[in-house]
């Protein structure tokens, strides 16, 4: 159940066929019984004793061997419960020179980044600088009718109707169409891809239906800019790089820093640090199989997607989590952690999960409902996640994609149940 859950996750900045939707729910339904058969209650207990930790602490070995067993060339974990810390760092970033990972390593989060530009968003509005109903025709006057119309909230929560300005035509079915457009300069790429989409604005009304583009999170970081006049990175600075304490490497990536292409760039660097990235890879093709030569592996590192607000942060595993504990908090309501960015919460499509303001939640097979976002930056897949109440939380980046990959995939999900379930 869980190949199908992620396999759609991971791929919904492409275009998904009705019929692919329908075969896992089916699959879901068919499973779900046992799944929850099988499935214990969790515990609530804290971990006490020592004895207790070292239980807790093979369970989550065992689980991220699994993971590494699945091919990444390197696993970065991070857990917090109930002040319990875990934490490691094995393999290497980059398998060129052969530089081993450590904690304090950073990536691009990617889709994780939602997390910040919601929080952003959503404190602008209690600043006073707008308002989470205004059009976006307030901030972008020159906007088509329909897409004037379209509300900052809908935009939040992808309720818009605006179709992803990367679909899957561009980049193909296989790693060699992927590198083949990766090999390109992305800047004209990217122009053209948001353009073609903010043709799609649903009109004035927007839709119940939640339909995840990151189109509407490039909107944001332009909406958050014309409403103060300062930089997007400017504003992730202030109200959250600097508030909640993150390391200086934590920044938006940023259209200055975009590569002109991935091939031909150096070895990716975060801005104004000496340490550099971790690598992304995805398998490359066998015949007539793609992403299953499990031997040869491209890198996909430095390209120039998802440098803003939909996916451009650069943060390692212990910045990740600080943003979490910060943006709980801030967002409290009523004595409810995270309110003010799930106050409206929508199901997909596919009701494999609910989505509010550049938050996910999941409902686990054990009862637990974990909020936070995953990141799927070609190469690069993170996980970052927390109970409600952020006693439980849990940091997680391999760096190979999940095309056809379902070992790693399953593994994954292996390690969420044996964080939140145990």
């Amino acid at each position: 159940m869980f190949g199908c859950m992620s396999r759609h996750l991971q791929s919904r900045w492409q275009t998904r066929s009705l019929a692919l939707a329908l075969a896992c729910l089916k699959a879901l339904m068919v499973q779900l019984p046992l799944a929850h058969a099988q499935t214990p209650t969790p515990s609530t207990e804290p971990l006490t004793s020592a004895t207790d930790r070292r239980s807790y602490e093979r369970d989550m070995t065992a689980a991220i061997s699994r993971i590494t067993n699945a091919g990444p060339p390197a696993v970065i974990v991070r857990v917090q419960r109930d002040g319990w810390l875990f934490e490691r760092a094995l393999g290497v970033a980059d398998r060129q020179t052969n530089r081993a990972v450590r904690l304090n390593t950073p990536w691009r989060i990617a889709s994780v980044t939602k997390l910040v530009t919601a929080h952003v968003i959503v404190d602008l509005a209690r600043l006073g600088f707008l308002s989470l109903d205004d059009r976006l025709r307030t901030f972008m006057p020159r906007a088509p009718r329909q897409l004037g119309a379209i509300p900052i909230r809908a935009l939040l929560g992808h309720t818009s109707g605006l179709a992803e300005y990367l679909p899957s035509p561009l980049f193909g079915a296989t790693a060699t169409d992927l590198m083949r457009t990766l090999s390109k300069p992305s800047d004209d790429v990217t122009e053209a891809a948001i353009n073609r989409a903010l043709q799609t604005a649903a009109g004035p009304a927007p839709r119940v239906l939640h339909q995840y583009a990151n189109t509407n999170y490039v909107l944001l970081e332009k909406v958050a800019e014309a409403a103060t006049g300062l930089s997007f990175e400017k504003l992730v600075a202030e109200l959250v790089s600097k508030p909640a304490g993150l390391s200086p490497m934590a920044r938006i990536v940023g259209p200055r820093a975009r590569p002109r292409s991935n091939l031909g760039a150096a070895a990716a660097r975060a801005p104004n640090t000496s340490e550099r990235l971790m690598r992304g890879y995805v398998r490359a093709d066998l015949p007539h199989r793609p992403y299953r030569d499990t031997e040869h592996l491209h890198d996909v590192s430095g390209h120039g997607y998802f440098a803003g607000g939909d996916g451009g942060l650069i943060a390692n595993a212990r910045d990740i989590s600080k943003a979490i504990d910060f943006i709980w908090q801030a967002n409290t309501s009523d004595g409810r952690p995270l309110a003010a960015l799930t106050q409206r919460m929508t199901f997909d499509r596919e009701g494999l999960y609910r989505y509010g303001y550049g938050v996910m939640e999941y409902a686990l097979p054990c009862g637990v409902k974990i909020y936070g976002h995953e990141g799927f930056d070609f190469g690069v897949v993170t996980f970052a996640f927390a109970d409600r109440a952020n006693t439980r939380q849990l940091v997680l980046a391999v760096n190979l994609s999940l095309d056809e990959n379902r070992a790693l995939d399953d593994a994954i999900h292996a390690l969420r149940e044996t964080v939140f379930c145990r």
